[in-house]
């Protein structure tokens, strides 16, 4: 994650053009954007077996993991997006619920398997206008989301279900944008 400020050193007082009318003061300066952009790969899956198919919680086991199958091509290739529309975001049939009063072999957290990563931007620009010496009007428009890009929520990883590998869910919200002014006095 990395957050930005910029104002642009343009205009009286500034840097560049400090020495400018009145009029082209009021229309170069004052100007800058800020910011704040995300960007995470996702996070390591952790699987279940269906409690409700075996006996195991009855006898005080907690979580019951289920079985990796071995030398099973357990990753799916292809962008996030190929994986969420194709409803396979890892291979289902490398993972298997345990026979009854049985423990399975799958780790706690799969590291070999990641869950949705998070690519966002969010953006502003302002204008700062001098009304007089003591008082000044802003306009910003922000953008939220700038890309428009969805964040996932993770998959269904529970064996037993109708559909597990796929995610059903979008977690952020679309493109927001808003513009706001403020006097200060």
């Amino acid at each position: 994650m990395a957050s930005y400020v910029l104002d642009f050193p343009v205009g009286k007082g500034k840097p560049i053009w400090s020495e400018t009318s009145p009029a082209l003061n009021q229309m170069i300066s004052g100007w800058g954007v800020n910011g704040i952009v995300t960007l995470q790969s996702g996070f390591p899956l952790s699987f279940t077996a269906n409690q409700a198919l075996t006996s195991l919680p009855s006898l005080g086991y907690g979580v019951i993991r289920p079985n990796r199958v071995a030398e099973c091509n357990f990753p799916v290739s292809g962008s996030a997006m190929q994986k969420v529309l194709s409803g396979k975001w890892f291979n289902a049939e490398c993972v298997t619920q345990p026979n009854d009063f049985t423990l399975g072999n799958e780790r706690r957290v799969d590291s070999e398997i990641s869950g949705p990563g998070i690519a966002n931007w969010d953006f502003a620009a302002f204008k700062k206008f001098d009304i007089t010496d003591k008082s000044t009007l802003e306009i910003r428009a922000e953008f939220f989301n700038l890309f428009n890009r969805a964040q996932f929520a993770m998959p269904a990883t529970q064996t037993g279900v109708s559909n597990i590998g796929s995610i059903a869910t979008q977690l952020n919200n679309p493109r927001l944008v808003q513009f706001a002014g403020r006097i200060r006095f």
